[in-house]
């Protein structure tokens, strides 16, 4: 057995935990697409370290004014390159069949291993004999959230420089 509101607790405690680690997941984009410069702000942000972008240099050709084509060096943010979402936990469903007791003015969940052979009414007292195992279902909807408007600005900076590097 187990109280109902320690039950719930847990849950809520699982659901919470796992959303923290989403959103730990989306702070790694930071570590995953920029790098430390080795300068820290001292105007105002200290603690805060300097990062500049990750990026590739790609050869680029440009055809020159006789015709020719040479190939330009053009340097890629690797945050332009790949498409960057993010999830969030949006609806958690749990499906389980239990029995209800009130003890010491408690509710109590008595699940299929820990249940008597009765099935319990909410309103005391038992229904009828029952043998079959309890079955339980958990059902974790993952969405895709919007992505910041911060990074999607910070990305369309980046993407306006390359562009800027690219001959037209």
């Amino acid at each position: 057995m187990i109280s109902f509101k320690a039950f719930i607790e847990g849950i809520n405690s699982a659901i919470v935990a796992a959303n923290d680690d989403l959103m730990n997941k989306h702070e790694e984009i930071l570590d995953t697409y920029f790098e430390k410069t080795g300068e820290d702000k001292t105007d105002g942000h200290e603690g805060h370290s300097t990062l500049r972008p990750k990026s590739v240099c790609i050869q680029y050709p440009k055809m020159e004014v006789d015709g020719s084509i040479t190939m330009i060096d053009v340097d890629v943010p690797l945050v332009t390159l790949i498409p960057i979402e993010f999830t969030k936990i949006d609806k958690v469903k749990i499906t389980a069949q239990f029995g209800l007791q009130v003890i010491n003015n408690d509710l109590q969940i008595i699940f299929s291993n820990e249940a008597p052979k009765k099935k319990w009414s909410l309103f005391g007292g038992s229904k009828t004999d029952d043998k079959t195992p309890s079955p339980g279902q958990l059902e974790i909807t993952i969405r895709p959230s919007e992505t910041p408007e911060g990074l999607k600005k910070m990305i369309d900076g980046y993407d306006k420089v390359l562009r800027a590097q690219i001959p037209h």
